[in-house]
């Protein structure tokens, strides 16, 4: 075992915070542990520590380099190619290896005046909205505006918050790890340049999902944000349809889709963020309801809206003081951050009153889940830490489903928050929604 794979299990094991982790953080953490391969646990280790220090719970020092505040220990991770020459020669396989491709020019400044503008509406955002969806989308429609039957893939490398949760079935996930040395998503972010190559190599077999297309020109366009490698877009043309005016343009679409996502999380940060519990807000609720709605009509799914109000909440305000009822409201946050899916949006409307959006959910599921995190609350221990023995809370949840109980976002909205009334009306402590009609 060399001096890097033992630094890094040992910042895996003996320095991340696990109650800093989520539910599938965690998961994954034993389970990388268990599995004890080298470049996993590497490659986990600078993913958590740049989480962590993003959150703020650890300090950059410099490059792959952090502190921890608390202990004051250092540590120090290898660049992803120092880690690759560290792991030493690794075994041949099936696929020839992929030629390096040639690098394309950087776009030219008659043709940045051409597109700019073009580029520059597409990532504007639109009234108070993030933008991240819309933003998104638009700018990748400019492909089809640009050359005809073109198809593309969108990858990004796991990187939690960077990349919105309402936007994330249109993305997948890898992690550059996991793929073989020689792979060309491996190479654009190595080299960091846009790379163009031919669509009939046989390394492309082994990409995770190639683009659907006549063969023709394929162009890897890697997109970093804040100096870090983000993402992949994967772009096969049709033969004959590249040119160098093209090529300008693919490459300021990666440099605007880069920003599009840096936007949003400052956006998303700054404005759309409760202060006190740093998860959404009631502001940014009244944007995205009506795109869920939306989205759930144009499926035909279902949509669960929860409306959750702790109980006897004034009382650990006047007992215990502000100071520590905030503790408890940020508690609570994490109680159903940890209890809910990742798809699932969760919202402070006000005071201890939270909202939870749940795609995808009927009636039965979505009551399942509303108990599911009740009881979760129930049996969590607030202030555990600096009160005698802690205080127990519960919490009164009514729920609606659209589109079986409401026509619309502020139908839906209105019937759970009725039926949070009954749930505190009733004796609190419980669950209702109301029957389908």
């Amino acid at each position: 075992m060399d001096r890097l794979h033992k630094t890094s299990r040992y910042f895996l094991e003996h320095l991340v915070p696990r109650d800093a982790l989520d539910t599938a953080q965690e998961d994954r953490l034993k389970a990388i542990l268990s599995e004890d391969d080298d470049m996993n646990m590497r490659g986990y280790a600078r993913e958590l520590a740049e989480v962590l220090a993003e959150r703020g719970l650890f300090q950059r020092v410099g490059e792959f380099q952090y502190l921890d505040p608390k202990s004051g220990a250092r540590f120090r991770f290898p660049s992803a190619a120092a880690a690759a020459s560290v792991a030493g020669p690794t075994e041949e396989v099936a696929h020839p290896r992929p030629k390096p491709g040639r690098a394309l020019l950087p776009p030219q400044s008659e043709q940045l005046e051409e597109i700019y503008d073009e580029v520059l509406s597409a990532i504007r955002l639109e009234e108070r909205s993030p933008g991240a969806e819309s933003g998104l989308g638009r700018l990748l429609s400019l492909l089809d505006r640009w050359v005809s039957n073109v198809a593309y893939q969108l990858y990004c490398f796991h990187s939690g918050s960077e990349i919105p949760d309402q936007f994330a079935d249109q993305i997948l996930i890898i992690e550059p790890a996991t793929l073989d040395i020689s792979h060309p998503f491996r190479q654009v972010i190595q080299r960091k340049v846009a790379l163009q190559l031919l669509a009939d190599d046989a390394s492309f077999m082994n990409f995770p999902k190639r683009p659907e297309g006549k063969k023709g020109g394929v162009y890897l366009l890697p997109l970093f944000l804040d100096g870090k490698p983000w993402g992949v877009l994967d772009i096969l043309l049709p033969k004959d349809e590249a040119d160098e005016k093209l090529e300008g343009k693919l490459q300021l679409l990666a440099s605007a889709l880069s920003h599009q996502i840096y936007n949003h999380r400052i956006l998303s940060k700054v404005v759309f963020v409760d202060w006190t519990t740093q998860i959404y807000n009631r502001t940014f609720l009244e944007i995205q309801l009506p795109v869920e709605i939306e989205k759930a009509q144009r499926n035909k799914e279902h949509l669960a809206l929860l409306v959750l109000d702790l109980d006897d909440f004034k009382k650990v305000n006047d007992q215990w003081g502000h100071a520590q009822g905030d503790q408890v409201l940020r508690e609570f946050a994490q109680v159903l951050k940890k209890t809910f899916r990742k798809v699932d949006q969760i919202f402070r409307f006000g005071g201890e009153e939270f909202v939870v959006l749940l795609p995808r959910l009927n009636r039965e599921r979505a009551i399942k889940a509303a108990e599911r995190v009740a009881e979760a609350i129930r049996h969590n221990t607030f202030l555990a830490d600096e009160t005698p023995s802690g205080i127990k809370l519960t919490a009164s949840i009514g729920g609606a489903i659209f589109p079986d109980m409401a026509a619309s976002d502020a139908q839906l909205f209105r019937k759970a928050d009725e039926s949070c009334y009954r749930a505190k009306d009733e004796g609190k402590d419980r669950v209702v929604f109301p029957d389908t009609e």
